[in-house]
C-alpha cells in the first residue's frame, strides 16, 4: 500500500471524533448516574445522558456507534457527535508514530483550512495513546475534531 492511498484509506476513519478505547480500564459503576445510559460491547463501554444524546449503532461508515447530540431546533443543521471506529492496522506494518505522522499530515491537508492544534503522547497502565486537536471547515461548517 503505498503511503497516498494509506493516507486516503486512513483519512476516512479519522474525519470524525475518535475515542480510544483500547486498552481502557473496564471497571465502571456498577449503577449509571440518573438519566445515564450504558452502551457496552466485547472492546468497549460507554456510559451517556439519554436527555442529551442518542445513540446510533447502524455501522455507519464502519463506527461501532455514535452518539448525536439531540436536535435542539427544527432548523438546526448541525448535531454534535461523538463516535468510535476501531480500526485494525495488523498487517500493515504501522507504528503508532506512524500513524500519528499520517493524521497529522490529513488534519493539515485533507480538511478544508485544517489546522492542527495539539499533538501529544501520554502513557497509561503500559500503554501509549496519542491525542491530536485539529480544526477545519467541511462544508459551510467550521469543526473542531479530537482524536
Amino acid at each position: 500500500m503505498t503511503l497516498k492511498n494509506l493516507i486516503t484509506f486512513c483519512f476516512v476513519f479519522t474525519t470524525l471524533t475518535l475515542l480510544n478505547a483500547c486498552g481502557q480500564n473496564r471497571n465502571i459503576q456498577s449503577e449509571n448516574p440518573t438519566g445515564w445510559k450504558t452502551f457496552e460491547q466485547r472492546d468497549f463501554i460507554i456510559q451517556y445522558p439519554e436527555d442529551s444524546f442518542e445513540l446510533n449503532t447502524s455501522g455507519q461508515m464502519g463506527m461501532s456507534f455514535m452518539l448525536l447530540s439531540k436536535q435542539t431546533s427544527p432548523d438546526g443543521m448541525f448535531r454534535t457527535n461523538i463516535n468510535l471506529l476501531i480500526q485494525d492496522l495488523r498487517g500493515h506494518n504501522i507504528s503508532l508514530y506512524e500513524f500519528v505522522e499520517i493524521s497529522e499530515i490529513q488534519a493539515n491537508t485533507m480538511v478544508t483550512d485544517g489546522k492542527l492544534i495539539e499533538s501529544k503522547r501520554f502513557q497509561k497502565d503500559n500503554s501509549e495513546f496519542h491525542k491530536l486537536i485539529y480544526t477545519g471547515r467541511q462544508g459551510m461548517f467550521e469543526l473542531k475534531w479530537k482524536q
